[in-house]
């Protein structure tokens, strides 16, 4: 099926599913216009080109028309978004084995979470914008791969830019903005990778807030190098059998509780390179990254210890 530049705006007035096995082609220049809560569920594939997703509402507000859901049924087919603006809508879910692809893409104003990444799903954005939503990215058990200048900026009533539960999350050449915090971690069952130009910086409190404090086995974490500190908000524990593995200047805050080491942990800045562990009150490495504008200041035993028991193993 095509939708043709000929044919545009195309108004959906009722829910639109894209069966198993059917592929809609819309062409370059084409607007599809969606009523107030309706929704569009993507089991098949679309392959889209310089295309425009909006409400069909004179004057519309954040999540005016419904959900995009794709791969409600297990799917693993793919999606492409090239050159495309998706703006207005509730929620983007992406859900088991499913795949979308947004290139040079715009993904914007949306009411709740502009990608919500469920098991098995992935989302690859390049050179792409995700703006002005009042909810996070959140990845729940999916893939979200950010590349080549993509921005996430201003997700606007959410506390972070993305809230990472489980999953897989690469950041590359990519800035998190306007956000109050760039990015929170919720579980150990995350792998994380930052490459490139990637900044988090412009942000409220910029940090990555490491919100567990047990590294279960056989889990292997790495901290890649990033330009915010890593706030640990709770003390870490690496159990027997799991490791840590803190990359090239990094700075570790720590608010009260820090590292019990009955795994492995592995810290071992390369020449000319350091990697610091510190109080969340200390503004000299990392900046303000309490938000209390200096009002505190760091002392000792602000925070405990690293702690190596005896089943610790030497990396």
């Amino acid at each position: 099926t095509t939708w043709t530049s000929a044919g545009s705006p195309y108004v959906v007035t009722s829910g639109l599913t894209i069966n198993t096995g059917v592929k809609l082609t819309i062409q370059t220049g084409v607007t599809v216009k969606f009523a107030d809560g309706v929704s569009l569920t993507v089991n098949g594939r679309i392959d889209a080109t310089n295309t425009t997703f909006t409400s069909n509402a004179a004057s519309p507000t954040n999540g005016s028309w419904g959900n995009i859901n794709f791969g409600t049924n297990s799917n693993t087919d793919t999606s492409f978004f090239t050159g495309c603006s998706v703006s207005w809508g509730s929620n983007m879910y992406i859900n088991s084995l499913y795949t979308v692809r947004f290139s040079g893409a715009t993904v914007s104003k949306f009411s709740g979470h502009p990608f919500y990444i469920n098991t098995g799903g992935s989302v690859f954005i390049n050179n792409t914008g995700v703006t002005n939503s009042n909810d996070n990215i959140q990845i729940y058990g999916g893939k979200l791969d950010c590349s080549n200048g993509s921005i996430i900026s201003s997700v606007g009533g959410a506390y972070y830019g993305i809230d990472f539960y489980v999953g897989t999350l690469n950041l590359a050449n990519t800035t998190i903005q306007n956000c109050n915090i760039p990015l929170r971690i919720s579980s150990s069952s995350t792998s994380l990778s930052i490459s490139g130009t990637t900044n988090l910086t412009t942000n409220t409190l910029p940090i990555i807030r490491i919100d567990y404090s047990d590294i279960p086995s056989p889990n292997d974490i790495t901290y890649p190098t990033a330009n915010v500190p890593y706030v640990i908000s709770s003390g870490l524990t690496i159990a027997s059998g799991a490791k840590l593995t803190i990359g090239n200047d990094n700075i570790l805050k720590f608010n009260y509780y820090g590292i019990v080491v009955n795994g492995t942990l592995v810290s071992n800045a390369s020449v000319g390179k350091n990697i610091y562990f510190t109080s969340l009150k200390d503004d000299n490495w990392g900046g303000d990254s309490n938000g209390d504008a200096g009002a505190s200041a760091p002392a000792r035993s602000n925070w405990t210890s690293i702690k190596f028991n005896n089943s610790s193993l030497d990396a």
